[in-house]
C-alpha cells in the first residue's frame, strides 16, 4: 500500500528573525529580500550597535562579490544570535524569495543538537527545549 502525503502549496510565512533548518544544505544562505528584511529587523531592535553601524558604513556589512563557474555570487558576514551568543556567520545571498536557510553542518559547528524523535533541541551546555515548528512543521 502506498501512502500519499503532501504539504499545502500555501506560501510559508516566516518571521523576520528566523532561519529555517535545511537538512540538505551545507551552508547558510538566503534571498537578498529576506536578508534585507532581517537586517531591517535588527535595526528596528536597535542593532547593530554603534560599533557595528560604523563597520556597516565603512565596509557595507563586509559584503563580498565574486564570480565562479559563470555565476555571480554575493556573501556577507551576517550577525546572528545562536545559543545565547552573538556571532557573525558567512551567509550567501541568492536571487528569489527563499527564506534564510541554515545547514546542519553549520548548526553543529555552532553547538546545536537536535533530537528529531522527541522534537527537542539544545545548545551546548544548556537544557533540552521543544523545537519551534513553522506552519508546515518545518524546524525554525
Amino acid at each position: 500500500m502506498v501512502e500519499e502525503t503532501s504539504i499545502e502549496d500555501d506560501e510559508m510565512i516566516i518571521m523576520s528573525d528566523v532561519a529555517v533548518q535545511d537538512g540538505g544544505a551545507a551552508s547558510f544562505l538566503g534571498s537578498y529580500a529576506k536578508i534585507r528584511e532581517y537586517i531591517f529587523y535588527l535595526m528596528d531592535k536597535g542593532l547593530p550597535d554603534q560599533q557595528d553601524r560604523s563597520l556597516c558604513m565603512q565596509e557595507g556589512l563586509q559584503v563580498w562579490q565574486f564570480q565562479e563557474g559563470g555565476g555571480h555570487y554575493t556573501c556577507l558576514m551576517l550577525p546572528i544570535f545562536a545559543g545565547h551568543k552573538r556571532r557573525h556567520v558567512l551567509c550567501y545571498a541568492v536571487r528569489g524569495t527563499c527564506p534564510i536557510l541554515i545547514g546542519r553542518p553549520l548548526l553543529e559547528k555552532l553547538g546545536l543538537m537536535v533530537d528529531f524523535s522527541t522534537r527537542q533541541y539544545r545548545w551546548e551546555g544548556q537544557q533540552w527545549k521543544p523545537v519551534i515548528l513553522g506552519r508546515k512543521n518545518e524546524y525554525t
